[in-house]
């Protein structure tokens, strides 16, 4: 009921209705991919590693995305590297409410030479 009940929710300690924390990844993830971040790269989704739900996201809050590549190294395939993107989800006060580190397989713009 805490996501979906406005007045069991208001006798919690969040004090009202908040969005669940899975709705909030996924709604990230599906902002940055909707945003052409990745373009047409993407061959795997390897996993994501120390998700943060940092503060509560409230019904009716208006939330962004920042991405940034914070580690990229080679495969075991020429063609291909596996990137580590950190994504940080801001609400409309600029409050970090998420946090989490996404890792993927992506296709290389030009395989090295050997």
């Amino acid at each position: 009921p805490l996501h979906t009940d406005e007045v069991y929710a208001r006798g919690t300690h969040f004090g009202g209705r908040v969005v669940h924390g899975p709705f909030t990844f996924a709604l990230a993830v599906g902002l940055v991919e909707r945003s052409g971040f990745y373009g047409d790269s993407i061959l795997a989704w390897l996993g994501c590693e120390r998700l943060r739900a940092i503060l509560p996201v409230r019904v009716g809050d208006t939330l962004s995305v920042e991405v940034e590549v914070t580690e990229a190294r080679e495969s075991s395939e020429p063609d291909r590297g596996v990137a580590r993107i950190h994504y940080t989800v801001r609400n409309q006060r600029a409050e970090v409410v998420m946090e989490f580190d996404f890792l993927m397989l992506l296709r290389r713009a030009e395989p090295p030479n050997r």
